[in-house]
């Protein structure tokens, strides 16, 4: 019979950790919701959120992936951004000291989420002084609004976007907004607005993610819709820290894949490279999609030649679609890719820093894991480089990949 040293002695990078958890996978109740998203926080823990019968629920792990019963009541916090109305939370953030912002929605119409708001305290109770942030919704009249996504800057100001559909003639946007550390708008932000609305290239426009470079210039990517030509493709644009259109990057203030047909789905900053993942229609079907842009906003000629890399991820269903959710860069520069792709599998995937399969992880550079619904979120924790991951599986479960 095999033991646990024996399966830890045989695991290679891409498998299960049998040092995580029970054999690789985190002991986490059964819940009927769904995962939203994982955040490393300190001490080399987790945390993580899911939606479960309208409300947002955290939960903190160890590194080894056992529960934290330290953290909220018994090792979980329930919250509702607003007592009576459906809360769903969206991502997690690390805030400075310890603590953790919750960016989530309220809802009362099934397509109209209000974008919000809130902190918790490092050992899972609610940060009372900030409270709960409900922001407006980003358009009057008769719209369609979109789950919000934010990010932090280095002087812990907060950026939350939300993307609208106004229903009638199709006119679709991203508003930015700009919080203080408090969670008040920052009326220098946007010409005393506090917010800015993006239009890539002044088309219509569908936000993936929020980013900010070292130099505190703010990236916002998503997908470009033309409809003169039936196109639409991953986009990035970048503003000055006022808000302003930076027309000095890319192509007028803006980069674009100009593949056809293509979907961001996450877009991160490491260091002076920013990373688009996502998706791209091909003869036979969608296949997985990366680039790497520099800060000039013009492919990045040391990764995959200065091209798009594209990836044909194995599935219960090929080319049926696929989704790179989650991207992490590791300590040494390979990159760590997760998503879903076909009907019920999920993968994960390691890239060489210059974009070539790692094909000592996993099989061949890829693992996979099979019946699940989505991807809730995956981190590299720092110190062990172990990967974590969030599917929504029956019943959900985290799991622990050997990086």
């Amino acid at each position: 019979m095999s033991t646990h040293n024996d399966q830890a002695l045989t695991a290679t990078p891409g498998d299960l950790d049998p040092e995580f958890g029970l054999n690789g996978i985190y002991p986490i109740p059964s819940f009927s919701g769904s995962f939203r998203g994982v955040v490393e926080v300190d001490g080399g823990r987790f945390v993580y959120t899911y939606w479960e019968s309208g409300e947002c629920v955290l939960g903190r792990g160890s590194a080894d992936g056992t529960p934290d019963t330290g953290f909220g009541q018994g090792g979980y916090t329930r919250w509702a951004f607003h007592p009576g109305k459906e809360s769903i939370p969206a991502q997690l953030l690390r805030a400075g000291n310890g603590k953790i912002l919750l960016v989530g929605a309220v809802r009362t119409e099934i397509a109209r989420p209000q974008a919000a708001i809130t902190r918790f305290n490092a050992n899972g109770s609610p940060d009372l002084i900030f409270g709960n942030v409900i922001l407006p919704f980003p358009a009057e009249g008769n719209i369609t609004s979109y789950f919000p996504t934010g990010c932090l800057q280095a002087d812990g100001k907060i950026l939350l976007a939300q993307q609208y559909y106004r229903i009638g003639d199709g006119f679709t946007a991203i508003v930015v907004r700009r919080l203080l550390a408090d969670g008040q708008a920052d009326v220098s932000f946007g010409e005393g607005r506090g917010f800015i609305e993006v239009r890539f290239k002044d088309q219509n426009s569908s936000l993936t993610s929020l980013a900010v470079l070292p130099d505190e210039k703010i990236l916002v990517g998503g997908q470009i819709s033309r409809a003169s030509n039936n196109t639409a493709d991953m986009a990035v644009a970048r503003f000055l820290p006022s808000g302003d259109l930076d027309v000095t990057f890319g192509n007028s203030g803006c980069w674009e894949l100009k593949a056809g047909y293509s979907n961001m789905h996450k877009m991160i900053v490491h260091k002076d490279k920013i990373i688009c993942a996502g998706n791209v229609s091909q003869v036979k079907g969608f296949v997985m999609a990366m680039a790497r842009v520099t800060v000039e906003g013009v492919f990045d000629p040391d990764f995959n030649g200065g091209e798009l890399l594209t990836i044909n991820i194995p599935s219960d269903w090929p080319w049926y679609n696929v989704s790179a959710n989650a991207v992490n860069v590791q300590s040494d520069e390979k990159i760590v890719v997760a998503g879903a792709a076909g009907q019920t599998s999920a993968f994960w995937l390691r890239l060489l820093p210059k974009g070539a399969l790692d094909l000592a992880f996993g099989n061949r550079g890829i693992g996979t894991y099979n019946q699940v619904r989505r991807l809730g979120g995956a981190i590299v924790l720092d110190a062990s480089q172990r990967i974590v991951i969030a599917l929504d599986t029956r019943p959900p479960l985290i799991v622990g990949v050997l990086g």
